[in-house]
């Protein structure tokens, strides 16, 4: 059986239905000038495009996160802090903040030792709920407040804790500690707001670029607090062999990854490969 072949005719969009109605109806068949259309090497044949993209590196992927491949820049990736209760747990005045969060950890206590729910109450979600199942006690630790990157260039103080966060995902193997030296790239690729990269050294919201963003860490931490390069040798194999260059570093690839995705051609060309970014040395 012989392949079959694609023939394709659009009329302009600021057409009318009666007016598109009417061509069809004294136009014949025959003098409908259809395009012969080729299917790229992926049978796409809607929205074909004239580019290499399929040949850059893959930024992130689901397989090298779970440790079941090396083939993209980075290892691991995360979303931004969703605390879930921003009012409560962000503050740009860190005593405020203090003498909130001393009250939040007073009427969860009262919740979780004596059952009283206070009228002025603090936001319960499922994962709160889950926490007083579970008998979690709670004490208030200064050390927990930190300094975060909640929208852009807009840095508050964070109380970063598993169990007062609605979902942390990853950031607490990125910054397990006060005053942990980290950078992350923030990348928002949303179709309610314009492509936005960032870069910042704070603990990222969820929403810092407008809309939930991804987070690509310069550094990861094991469970020992001991810093780990997160871009991977494979990655770092890309580069040396590309550019024929061994002294090229992991470090230089993290910021070559921001200057390309920052730069301004990407606002026009396409971002992801599979959902994911990426970027071609």
């Amino acid at each position: 059986m012989s392949k079959a072949k694609i023939f394709y005719f659009t009329l302009q969009d600021e057409q009318t239905k009666e007016e598109k109605l009417d061509w069809f109806e004294q136009t014949r068949f025959e003098e409908i000038p259809f395009d012969h259309i080729m299917p790229d090497q992926k049978a796409n044949w809607i929205n074909l495009t004239d580019n290499d993209f399929d040949s850059f590196l893959p930024l992130i992927d689901k397989e090298v996160k779970a440790g079941k491949s090396q083939k993209a820049v980075f290892q691991l990736f995360s979303r931004g802090v969703a605390t879930q209760r921003d009012e409560w747990v962000y503050d740009f005045s860190k005593d405020a903040l203090i003498e909130r969060m001393k009250y939040f950890v007073e009427v969860y206590r009262d919740r979780l030792d004596k059952g009283v729910r206070r009228e002025l109450d603090i936001k319960w979600d499922r994962e709160l709920e889950k926490y007083l199942g579970r008998k979690i006690q709670k004490e208030f630790e200064e050390v927990k407040i930190v300094k975060s990157c909640c929208r852009p260039y807009a840095k508050q103080y964070l109380y970063f804790d598993r169990n007062f966060n609605g979902t942390t995902y990853q950031i607490p193997v990125l910054f397990p500690k006060v005053n942990i030296q980290n950078s992350i790239i923030a990348v928002t690729n949303h179709t309610q707001i314009p492509f936005l990269v960032q870069v910042t050294s704070y603990v990222p919201a969820l929403d810092i670029g407008g809309r939930p963003t991804q987070c690509l860490p310069l550094y990861r931490y094991d469970e020992n607090g001991d810093r780990i390069d997160n871009i991977t040798d494979w990655g770092l194999t890309q580069f040396h062999t590309h550019y024929n260059d061994p002294t090229i570093s992991k470090e230089d690839i993290f910021y070559y990854t921001y200057a390309v995705l920052h730069h301004p051609a990407c606002l026009s060309t396409p971002t992801s490969i599979n959902g994911q970014p990426g970027a071609k040395p």
